[in-house]
């Protein structure tokens, strides 16, 4: 078992298993894959098994792993529910394939080049300035443009890919979730 929680007041419940081995894509990327089971008992949330490369360890990133691309099996909470079994066990027998899918998905992201001119305009388009902004929401928004460049540039978890499109991501992402 990678990890388990108890969100949202206990109200969910999750537990991720993970192959013991990391994989590296030819890119240089390393994951995991996982096997995500998730319920609720306040009816908010169906039982769900998702193959994940998200490693969860909060309703944050459980949120994020559920929304991945990949095989999901639902079961909503009825007296009949037990009968899906079988879709519970093909899902846990293809947990393989996400390591391939994801792998895919990398490349394509690494093999797209991103010019210098290209990441400033998605850093003005994602982390607009307006020309009426106050000083200190013109000071906010370049600050964080700043933190963007360096992490894209130099953050030894982003820098690797700086120049591709799988750079940008992992320079935003890398933001959004530590910065």
């Amino acid at each position: 078992m990678s990890s388990a929680g108890l969100p949202s007041n206990r109200a969910v419940a999750w537990v991720e298993v993970s192959v013991p081995e990391m994989i590296t894509t030819p890119a240089g990327v390393a994951f995991r894959q996982n096997l995500l089971a998730c319920t609720s008992f306040d009816g908010s949330l169906a039982t769900i098994y998702k193959r994940t490369v998200q490693l969860t360890v909060c309703d944050n990133t459980m949120s994020a792993a559920l929304g991945e691309r990949g095989q999901t099996v639902k079961v909503k909470h009825s007296a009949h529910s037990l009968t899906r079994i079988g879709d519970v066990r093909q899902a846990l027998a293809m947990v393989h394939q996400t390591a391939e899918v994801f792998t895919e998905s990398v490349q394509r992201l690494v093999d797209a080049p991103v010019r210098d001119v290209q990441f400033r305009q998605v850093l003005e388009a994602l982390v607009p300035v307006a020309p009426d902004a106050t000083p200190r929401e013109r000071s906010i928004g370049e600050d964080n443009r700043h933190t963007l460049i360096r992490l894209y540039r130099w953050d030894p978890r982003v820098a690797a890919w700086t120049g591709t499109g799988f750079g940008v991501i992992q320079a935003f992402n890398t933001w959004h979730r530590h910065v």
